[in-house]
């Protein structure tokens, strides 16, 4: 059951730019418990809302008798924070609303702490369904994302700060959702899924972490200190709004 409560006007009142541009949903993973992720949070809503063909949501989970809220640009979705299943299950959720009640060409899940440069997504490379900016081949354990043996080393994926899909891809994501493995990370899960699938992971753009002086399609801001991560979050909107 969901019961929706934010306005859908903006989206419509831009519908001239759209001749120009994809639709695209950005799902941006969002834990309201963590006060840094509050304060990026404002630093995204600021900049995301200036992009009239970008609809963007922040998906977070709570405690809540609705399957899923929506108001001001949050999808509250029914459950506890956790890095497995909880992100992925909140992603999940979040596309399957986007799959049966938006419009859209493009579905980008990405993380609070990165920064996307819209301009910079060429849409004439973006004809695959499984597609991100930064692909990595698993060969590590790592038991706290429930990789706990090296039955799946070698597999490459897209990592969770930029997942691109198709509607293509959301459509087969969405009928064959049982068929997606929950005792993984997300973004390993999703690979999973679409390399059965025989859906290539495609890159797209280039990815900087944590300089804000690189030409990017996708920034990453993940240090060891948040306060740095927010200030350099600040600069890169700056710097990217001058284009828009």
């Amino acid at each position: 059951m969901y019961a929706t409560i934010d306005s859908y006007q903006y989206f419509i009142n831009n519908k001239e730019h759209f001749s120009e541009h994809k639709k695209i949903i950005n799902l941006i993973t969002y834990n309201q418990q963590l006060s840094y992720e509050n304060e990026m949070k404002w630093i995204q809503q600021s900049y995301l809302q200036t992009i009239p063909y970008v609809q963007f949501y922040f998906i977070t989970l709570c405690e809540q008798e609705e399957d899923l809220i929506i108001k001001d640009n949050v999808m509250y979705i029914k459950g506890t924070e956790s890095f497995v299943p909880g992100i992925l299950d909140k992603t999940v959720k979040a596309i399957e609303y986007c799959y049966q009640n938006l419009e859209y060409d493009y579905i980008i899940r990405t993380t609070m702490a990165t920064v996307i440069d819209f301009s910079q997504l060429n849409e004439n490379d973006i004809t695959h369904h499984y597609m991100g900016c930064n692909p990595m081949t698993l060969q590590w354990l790592d038991p706290e994302f429930g990789i706990k043996d090296n039955s799946l080393f070698g597999l490459t994926f897209l990592q969770g700060i930029n997942i691109i899909l198709n509607k293509n891809a959301v459509e087969n994501l969405m009928l064959n959702k049982d068929k997606i493995r929950r005792d993984i990370v997300d973004d390993v899960s999703l690979a999973i899924f679409f390399n059965k699938n025989n859906d290539k992971n495609i890159r797209i753009g280039n990815v900087s972490v944590n300089n804000s002086s690189e030409n990017a399609f996708c920034y990453r801001n993940r240090s060891h200190d948040r306060q740095d991560d927010i200030n350099r979050m600040k600069h890169i909107v700056n710097k990217i709004s001058k284009k828009i």
